[in-house]
């Protein structure tokens, strides 16, 4: 997830400049893994690089950087007794000023957005240098000169189609750029329902690496705000917005109307494109769910990939918010594995 982009996209609506910490590489155990962010601004902190005195260092040199005007700066910190940490291992960090309206921000934030993926090079020294943004057919931006730019172009198609993750520091023209994966989640939960328990789950979610689209036809339920990465969608036609939902999708039903959920359900299924299809409920409405399924032709196999009740196992509480720490862990749980599965077979992520 790019939460850290979306931050500094939002921040620069506002007009307010930015700090981008970054976990660059690390050695040893560490408390975050290289590609970690946090955006500090005048007026809050976006993220976490991991906490404790490593944290508080980066936040007193980024907030220094935001007084001073400095561009760029790169730091080594040993996560030992200095540093009040027992990690016993390095952390590289390099700290990047994001003027309020920066180009580069709003045209990553776009393709983002738009579910494109892309690289994006960055000079590694504290010189100037731009920013270049590489998409598997445009390229967008310079780091300076044109020798350069073409030398990072195809190295960073080539990193768009490998399975490796996290930045990569890589030799330039002389210099030094660091190349990183900038992937639009394919992690996309669908949550049909705003009653309690979906707006208890759509909380939980709010802080997961996932991209939500949050369905109900009764826009008075929704509250007035909503995390970053959920998008509210207000309209009767939930089916519709099922049948839009891309493949690998994970969908959670809870509306307020139990032939809704049968539509969505009996929509979701026949799709078969799913990786998840889950409906808050009893065993007993789950029965009275499939006997209505295999009436209108769905199948045992099409049955078994239908979860009723849902949420990770063990969890008994009936709260919402029960219901809702249950039913965020079962989908990480469920995208995790798929995510190492794929891993596992060497396919580039989606």
């Amino acid at each position: 997830m790019t939460e850290w982009l979306q931050a500094l996209d939002r921040l620069g609506e506002r007009g307010v400049d930015a700090v981008l910490v970054a976990v660059l590489s690390g050695s040893g155990s560490t408390p975050r893994d290289a590609g970690a962010k946090m955006v500090v601004a005048s007026d809050g902190v976006h993220g976490t690089i991991g906490g404790g005195e490593l944290e508080f260092q980066a936040l007193e040199i980024a907030r220094g950087m935001l007084r001073a005007g400095d561009g760029r700066a790169a730091r080594r910190f040993p996560l030992g007794a200095a540093l009040g940490q027992i990690c016993g291992g390095a952390a590289n960090l390099v700290f990047e000023r994001v003027p309020a309206g920066a180009e580069w921000v709003r045209v990553a934030a776009d393709w983002h957005e738009r579910g494109k993926p892309c690289v994006l090079v960055t000079p590694e020294g504290e010189s100037e240098g731009g920013h270049l943004l590489v998409g598997a057919e445009e390229a967008w931006g310079s780091l300076g000169a044109t020798a350069r730019d073409a030398q990072a172009v195809d190295t960073a198609r080539r990193q768009l189609a490998a399975t490796e993750e996290g930045p990569r520091v890589l030799e330039l023209g002389g210099s030094r750029a660091v190349f990183e994966a900038l992937r639009p989640s394919d992690f996309n939960v669908f949550l049909f329902g705003a009653g309690h328990v979906g707006r208890a789950i759509a909380r939980v979610l709010g802080v997961a690496p996932c991209r939500v689209t949050w369905v109900d036809g009764r826009a008075h339920e929704f509250p007035d705000e909503i995390a970053p990465n959920v998008r509210r969608v207000v309209t009767e036609a939930a089916v519709a917005e099922a049948a839009r939902a891309p493949a690998g999708s994970y969908f959670l039903v809870m509306t307020h109307s139990h032939a809704l959920d049968f539509e969505l359900v009996e929509a979701i299924l026949r799709r078969a494109d799913f990786a998840f299809c889950g409906m808050i409920g009893s065993g007993t409405k789950r029965r009275t769910f499939e006997n209505g399924l295999v009436k209108n032709g769905l199948g045992a196999d099409a049955l078994a990939r239908f979860s009723c009740p849902i949420g990770i196992a063990g969890i008994q509480g009936k709260e919402p918010g029960a219901i809702a720490i249950a039913v965020a862990a079962e989908l990480l749980q469920l995208h995790e594995r798929a995510a190492a599965a794929r891993r596992q077979a060497g396919v580039a992520p989606v």
